[in-house]
Formats: C-alpha cells, sequence, structure tokens
C-alpha cells in the first residue's frame, strides 16, 4: 500500500494486518498520518488476524496474477499458494497493530473517483514545500453552497478549482501533501464513487472496497479569495502547446539570478523569451488572439509550466492587468491559476 516506513521506533508499522472472517478480508497498512485498508470477498474456515512483513509480502502480491490465492496459518507461519506458486511468510498476532482512529463526519460529499483525482492534481502543484509554512503544505477542501473548491497555494501562486457536488454539512479542511499523493495513487483507474468526509483532526474517503484515512494539517488557510484578482481588461488566448514549448526553450538560458522568462504581448501575438549573460539569449513568437494595449511581464518559468502540464482546453486563456499585477489561467472549466510576476530589481 505504500505507507509502511521501512526504518520506524515503531517496528510493527513495517506490517501488513490481514483480517480474515467469513466472507471478507481486509488488509491494512499505516505510519501514523495515515491509514489504508482494502478489503475482497473470501471463503474462510477460521478466523485470521496476523502481521505479515509489508517488503515482502507488498512485493509479492504485486507479482500475483491470479484471481483466486489460498491463504493458511500454520503457527507462526503464514502459506500462501497460487496456482503455480507457494509462498511461505513469517508472521505475528495483531495485537500491537494501531488502532483505526475515529472520527465524526462534521463536512462529506460523494464525488466520482475521476473528479477526485482531476481536483486534487489540478491545484496540488501549487502547495508551499517549505515546511515553515506549516498550514500551506497541502490542499485546502472547502465545502460550498454549491458543492467542493480546492485550493492550493504557497503564496506566490495559487490554484481554485471548482466542483459541484451534493454535500452535507460545512467547513474546511487542510489535506496533507503525502495524503494528497496516496489519495491520487488508490483512485487512479478507477471510476466507483468516492465517498469523502472530515472532522477536525481527519479526512477520510472511501469506496466500496478501499478506503484511505489521514491526519490534517493544522493551522489558518488565508482568504484565497481574496487573491483572485478582480479586474483584468487584457486576454490573451493562445496554443497550450505553443506556449509550454516556448517557455521550455526560454528557461534553458535562465539562471539563478535571472531567474525568469518574458511574455511581450502585442496585436495577434506573444513573445517568449529568456537570457542571461552567462547562457545568452532565446525568442520565440507565437500567434495568438490578443488586441490589448500591449506590454511585457516576466515569470517564473516553472510556475508557468507546473500550471500548463494539468491544463485540459488547448487554447489557453491569460488573463492580465499590467505588469505589476496578478495573471489569471484558466486551467478548465472551473478551475483558474493566479501567479505573481517577477519584478527584477536594477
Amino acid at each position: 500500500m505504500g505507507l509502511c516506513p521501512s526504518r520506524s521506533p515503531k517496528p510493527v508499522l513495517s506490517n501488513l494486518r490481514l483480517q480474515c472472517s467469513q466472507g471478507r478480508s481486509i488488509l491494512e497498512a499505516t505510519d501514523l498520518e495515515i491509514w489504508a485498508k482494502r478489503s475482497w470477498s473470501n471463503k474462510v474456515g477460521e478466523p485470521v488476524d496476523l502481521l505479515l512483513p509489508a517488503a515482502s509480502m507488498g512485493g509479492l502480491l504485486k507479482e500475483i496474477d491470479d484471481e483466486v490465492i489460498f491463504i493458511e496459518e500454520k503457527e507462526k507461519w503464514i502459506e500462501v499458494a497460487t496456482r503455480d506458486t507457494q509462498i511461505r511468510l513469517p508472521c505475528v498476532p495483531a495485537v500491537e497493530f494501531p488502532a483505526w482512529p475515529e472520527m465524526q463526519k462534521e463536512g462529506s460529499f460523494k464525488i466520482p473517483a475521476p473528479r477526485l483525482v482531476e481536483g486534487l492534481k489540478r491545484v496540488g502543484f501549487a502547495a508551499a514545500q517549505e515546511k515553515t509554512r506549516y498550514a500551506l503544505n497541502g490542499v485546502l477542501v472547502a465545502l460550498t453552497g454549491k458543492g467542493v473548491e480546492w485550493v492550493a497555494t504557497d503564496g506566490r501562486r495559487m490554484g481554485l478549482a471548482e466542483e459541484a457536488a451534493a454535500v452535507s454539512g460545512s467547513g474546511k479542511a487542510i489535506l496533507g501533501l503525502k495524503m494528497v499523493s496516496v489519495l491520487e495513487r488508490t483512485f487512479a483507474g478507477t471510476g466507483q464513487d468516492v465517498d469523502f468526509s472530515f472532522d477536525r483532526r481527519f479526512c477520510r474517503a472511501a469506496t466500496e472496497d478501499v478506503e484511505v484515512l489521514g491526519r490534517l494539517v493544522e493551522g489558518a488557510y488565508p482568504d484565497y479569495r481574496a487573491v483572485i484578482p478582480k479586474s483584468l481588461p487584457e486576454k490573451a488566448v493562445v496554443k497550450k502547446s505553443e506556449i509550454e514549448k516556448a517557455v521550455r526553450k526560454a528557461a534553458l538560458v535562465t539562471t539563478v539570478a535571472s531567474g525568469s522568462v518574458g511574455l511581450r504581448f502585442f496585436e495577434g501575438g506573444i513573445e517568449v523569451s529568456g537570457q542571461s549573460a552567462e547562457e545568452g539569449e532565446i525568442r520565440t513568437t507565437l500567434p495568438a488572439r490578443y488586441n490589448g494595449k500591449g506590454f511585457s511581464i516576466r515569470f517564473n518559468p516553472r510556475f508557468l509550466l507546473d500550471a500548463f502540464q494539468v491544463a485540459a482546453a488547448e487554447d489557453l486563456e491569460i488573463h492580465l492587468k499590467d505588469p505589476s499585477s496578478p495573471a489569471l489561467v484558466h486551467l478548465a472549466e472551473g478551475a483558474v491559476y493566479v501567479v505573481l510576476p517577477v519584478h527584477l530589481v536594477s
């Protein structure tokens, strides 16, 4: 499940917990920050509740293609048999394994798994990576009258994605970046609906056979709505693939000192440039739907590329005001990205 730490002051956490009773089996893992379990139907004689070494068991399960496997406990060993393979692993009783936390539902909603994963990816890249900005080290989930909002920011850029959903209760929760990653991996590729809920300490996401629970990030999240520019008279529409390629090329000649690429807007096009005394200069001219007053603005190239990679539309809308004000990029229906420009010090 990817949660069991290889090194931990609690050796019990390096194990998977296997519980089998009549009709159902559950495999559980935790690192005390996130808990995850997967269940499936079975045919069991005697009930089983054991700990298995995660490193060996996890690798073996990835290699087993059989739809049916046979599991049997024999003293301090567990035997797993498939059509052509017999596996024997050490096991211990599960008495020391941490209990699954209890949580109350203060807010909840149901959402198809693809839309959950998409919403997290639309904004997660903008979350702060610096550990000193604790409340920003995650993705905010906010319930609204219309559904759910996903938000992430590091103070220099912000992603906001709105999703229509039937919600129950109210409130906000900050998901840690590790929890976001686990949710994306766990629910990618499934079309099931996910029941998502949270209280003041935990959040939970579950389908019929998978459940993930994680601790929330503590702290007060900033007023993200105040960050969205109210008046942006300038608008350019450009092909995502073309501007993404141009920014990548311009970034090749930027340095830590220069640290930015230039976008010059003129009637009918955009010029993307990068330059430094050490690496030289690159300029690319792109066609664009633009008939504003024309000006130049600079951005951190990584901040632009991160947004372009998660944008859904090929025709990318960029809204601006002037060289010193934030720009807004439409990533998809209901999803926007706000990014601050870079100001060069002369």
